[in-house]
């Protein structure tokens, strides 16, 4: 229906990402028509304060879903194709794509350890960012 695995990946990384980033700018229109006088900067600044629970909970939703469809890109299930015991190895996630053997592979294999890069580890580096930018808050409890 979509293409194959490597569109269904696709859409699985950049959907999520998507929808955060049109309700961004939809709170940043808002701020900006509502603020006019003030610094975009700031706008923008508080816009993204308002999405953050929104940032967490799709974090916390599409992580982990997101992380296990890129590693899929990896496992391969090998196959005995006659008696001679001549094997083929095709990726579990998708039979249609053989590995090590096509342009497919390698391309969805590119694509995945782009998607890594950005979801399992954009994730621990996002939210190490937004606990070194609370720190102070939390730690002499006084809310924000």
């Amino acid at each position: 229906c979509l293409g194959g695995l490597f569109n269904l990946l696709l859409l699985k990384a950049v959907v999520p990402i998507g929808v955060l980033l049109l309700l961004w700018v939809g709170l940043f229109g808002t701020r900006v028509r509502h603020e006019a006088g003030h610094a975009l900067w700031r706008s923008a600044r508080r816009s993204l304060r308002e999405l953050l629970p929104a940032i967490l909970w799709v974090l916390i939703i599409f992580c982990t879903s997101v992380s296990a469809s890129s590693f899929s890109a990896f496992h391969c299930r090998r196959f005995i194709v006659d008696g001679s015991r001549r094997s083929r190895e095709f990726l579990h996630a998708s039979l249609d794509i053989e590995c090590e053997a096509n342009n497919a592979h390698y391309e969805l294999r590119a694509l995945a350890y782009a998607v890594i890069v950005i979801w399992p580890i954009g994730c621990l580096v996002g939210l190490a960012a937004l606990f070194v930018a609370i720190r102070k808050t939390v730690l002499s409890r006084t809310p924000d």
